[in-house]
């Protein structure tokens, strides 16, 4: 699950705990709502459950508040925001090369969803039908030989992807998240440092 931190420390401000982890809260509350909703918006919509899954929070640990905006029950989620799975870390491609096999069902779902999956199986049962005739081969026969032409499709597109892997191919497609924080560096920024310190202010006077 790719996780995004944003966090800062009382060390920087003059302020009373109580005040500091207060506006601190509602800082980054703001923040990763803001950036979960923008990530959203730019987040793929073939069946939406990456999208869907993008969740801010905010925690506390000490001295320490962070917010954080990942993803929730999404195994592909490293793959659309391009980060290594076990470092987190940013990688130039969604699935590198010569890794291993994506999900096969994955794959049979989404050319189904496209439409990809129903006409190759249609080739499949006319090309049969045309060699050896309508009236010698059987629907049951037919029917197989559809069933193993899109296998043979779905077999066909995981080898390549595990073989060519997954490259940025548009910023539409991949890093909404990554993205979103990007485009929100400035009034992140903002939120953290004049915004906060009269936030503070605020709170210190009420």
């Amino acid at each position: 699950m790719p996780t995004v931190t944003v966090e800062i420390g009382q060390a920087d401000l003059n302020a009373p705990l109580e005040a500091w982890q207060q506006a601190a809260t509602e800082a980054l509350t703001v923040i990763t709502e803001m950036i979960a909703g923008q990530a959203q918006a730019n987040s793929p919509v073939d069946r939406g459950f990456f999208r869907a899954g993008i969740t801010p929070n905010v925690v506390q640990d000490g001295l320490q508040i962070t917010g954080q905006i990942g993803t929730v029950g999404v195994q592909y989620a490293s793959v659309i925001e391009q980060v290594d799975p076990s470092t987190g870390q940013p990688v130039p491609f969604g699935r590198s090369p010569n890794s291993k096999f994506p999900p096969l069902d994955l794959i049979e779902a989404w050319i189904d969803r496209k439409g990809i999956g129903a006409d190759i199986e249609d080739n499949a049962r006319a090309d049969v039908f045309s060699r050896f005739g309508r009236d010698r081969v059987s629907s049951r026969v037919a029917d197989l030989a559809a069933i193993n032409a899109k296998k043979g499709l779905v077999f066909v597109i995981a080898r390549a992807i595990a073989r060519r892997g997954l490259p940025n191919s548009g910023d539409d497609q991949f890093r909404p998240i990554g993205r979103a924080i990007e485009a929100s560096a400035d009034e992140i920024n903002k939120i953290l440092t004049d915004d906060l310190a009269a936030r503070i202010k605020e709170i210190i006077g009420a």
